[in-house]
């Protein structure tokens, strides 16, 4: 995926100081990954069998990722199913809200999808999220998928709600990732 002339682009931006690669999963651990859908459950031959490649704006207000899928992913034949890119674009919108919600963590309250161009199968795509505005516990954003030639192919914006008291949610998150089960 390196060689592909979009990410060569992104990786001069990465030169400028303005961007910077990252990884997409960095908060997921060993014990969590293989529950997680997109680094997980949809892994593998025919499906999304390239490890995505993560762009961030350093202000944390834009992201690109670049992502192959692949034939396993389809509603109809040769086409990618829609759940998968509503997916996949909730999924960008969140890397965008929660680094700008409070306590860096939320929900998707509200997705709106526009789906202009079948998106087909067996291709690399471009998702661009961008974080539009926060209003308290709300993060407002926008995504688009795209094809390597430019074409908009599904657009979409996100609400995302930060929780009113999150102590309990991350003391859990924490653990569980650290595989504890039984109750304290």
């Amino acid at each position: 995926m390196a060689e592909l002339h979009l990410v060569a682009e992104y990786k001069d931006k990465v030169k400028t100081g303005e961007w910077k690669e990252a990884n997409p999963y960095w908060y997921l651990t060993k014990n969590t990954t293989p529950h997680h859908l997109t680094a997980g459950t949809l892994r593998g031959e025919n499906m999304l069998s390239v490890h995505p490649i993560k762009f961030e704006r350093k202000d944390q207000k834009a992201i690109v990722l670049f992502l192959h899928l692949g034939r396993s992913l389809c509603g109809h034949d040769r086409i990618i199913h829609g759940g998968l890119l509503a997916t996949l674009l909730d999924e960008a919108t969140g890397m965008v809200a929660l680094p700008n919600l409070p306590y860096h963590i939320g929900f998707t309250a509200n997705l709106n999808l526009n789906y202009r161009k079948p998106v087909k199968a067996d291709q690399f795509v471009m998702i661009k999220a961008e974080f539009e505005r926060g209003e308290g516990r709300k993060g407002y954003t926008k995504a688009s998928i795209h094809d390597l030639d430019g074409n908009t192919l599904v657009e979409c914006t996100a609400l995302f709600v930060s929780p009113k008291n999150p102590v309990t949610m991350v003391a859990n998150y924490v653990k569980n990732s650290l595989g504890f089960t039984g109750s304290s």
